[in-house]
């Protein structure tokens, strides 16, 4: 995915990029709160959405929705304090300059979300919650691939870590 990422950023010309992951789709007015964001705080070098589950059908999907839910709660406290650690693919914004200045994605363990924003903090750029910028994603539908998930979440974070520690 990475690859593709950064195809795409050394080919555009704009000011701000976006990424949006092909299992999610955006409600119609988080592109205006993204944008909205970006012009109210110029110190924001990246901004990441609000992040709920598309049409849960399944027990395993409202328990996934439940917990985006909380996710949404934890992302705007966390923001207050400046504290975001991943920059989720769907629907994540940046300014140009943080490509400039860091650099491209990196294969990042599977995880290359997270690594950028741990490189983003390394270098003391600030990433912003836009929790009225709201992105429907897909989950996993079976506890087989919601395990294969979380592992791989869970072992990119702590490599990252290790990493930027």
């Amino acid at each position: 995915k990475y690859t593709a990422l950064n195809f795409a950023i050394e080919r555009s010309t704009a000011e701000l990029i976006g990424c949006l992951d092909a299992d999610s789709y955006v409600s119609p007015d988080s592109l205006i709160e993204v944008v909205k964001k970006f012009e109210d705080d110029q110190e924001a070098h990246a901004i990441m959405p609000a992040m709920k589950v598309a049409e849960p059908k399944s027990m395993l999907e409202r328990m996934q929705a439940v917990e985006y839910t909380f996710g949404v709660f934890y992302k705007k406290m966390f923001d207050n304090i400046g504290a975001l650690n991943v920059l989720p693919g769907p629907f994540s914004f940046y300014r140009r300059s943080v490509f400039e200045k860091i650099g491209l994605f990196h294969h990042a363990h599977n995880t290359e979300d997270m690594e950028i924003a741990f490189r983003m903090h390394a270098h003391g750029l600030k990433i912003v919650n836009a929790h009225h910028a709201i992105v429907h994603t897909n989950v996993p539908k079976t506890l087989r691939a919601l395990l294969k998930q979380r592992t791989r979440w869970s072992q990119g974070f702590l490599e990252n870590s290790r990493d930027y520690a």
